[in-house]
């Protein structure tokens, strides 16, 4: 039951843990429990999202790029000489 959830929890407390010091800094800072909690999800959300972007975009463009490079080297073998299923016809 708790089994499919058990990384989300054991990620969310990680994530408390190292977060914590921070959030405690801002509360002091602030004197505002809920901005300081508030400040805080922002930087876990833009801490864990910004990577993800760019390993998305990167990965996406090599993906792309390895495509191309793939349809160059098929086209280039010529293999295609009639009316085939495969040659487009």
């Amino acid at each position: 039951m708790v089994k499919p959830f058990l990384k989300a929890i054991l990620f969310a407390l990680v994530m408390g843990y190292i977060f914590s010091p921070v959030n405690r800094w801002l509360k002091d800072k602030l004197k505002r429990k809920n901005l300081a909690a508030a400040i805080t999800l922002i930087l876990i959300i833009l801490i864990a999202l910004v990577p993800t972007v760019f390993l998305a975009k990167t990965l996406i463009e090599e993906s792309y790029s390895t495509y191309i490079i793939a349809k160059q080297k098929v086209t280039s073998l010529n293999i295609c000489e009639g009316d085939g299923f495969f040659c487009g016809a």
